[in-house]
């Protein structure tokens, strides 16, 4: 009895495996990629976390300006219930970035003792 080889290579028998095993490597590997293409465009379109600025000083600003007198930028000035009156003569700069705030009961008593009153001058200039 005449023993028979087979060359498994040459009968095209492991052919089949070895493409089915480059198709599901190859699908794997572009899965991969396109994740991490679509989780690095969702990083990207994550808005920037909010900072929170606080106020250099919140400054009341009732009563009378009687000097030259600049209201700085990041600062906070408030009159509330009062009057704020720029004399005559007098300049008031606000700069880009101040905040002032005005209010109390003004609008439900009608009180004239919420005024922003300027006799002087008044200006606004952005800082450098």
């Amino acid at each position: 009895m005449t023993e028979k080889r087979i060359c498994l290579p040459c009968t095209g028998a492991i052919r089949p495996w070895l493409v089915s095993s480059l198709v599901i490597g190859l699908a794997l590997a572009a899965l991969l990629a396109l994740s991490q293409v679509v989780l690095a465009s969702h990083q990207a379109l994550q808005p920037p976390p909010e900072t929170i600025t606080m106020p250099l000083a919140v400054i009341d600003a009732c009563g009378e300006i009687t000097s030259d007198t600049t209201w700085i930028a990041g600062n906070v000035y408030t009159a509330h219930n009062c009057n704020v009156i720029v004399n005559s003569g007098v300049t008031l700069t606000i700069q880009a970035g101040a905040i002032a705030k005005f209010g109390g009961n003004c609008y439900s008593t009608y009180d004239s003792n919420c005024a922003f009153v300027v006799k002087g001058k008044l200006r606004s200039v952005s800082p450098k």
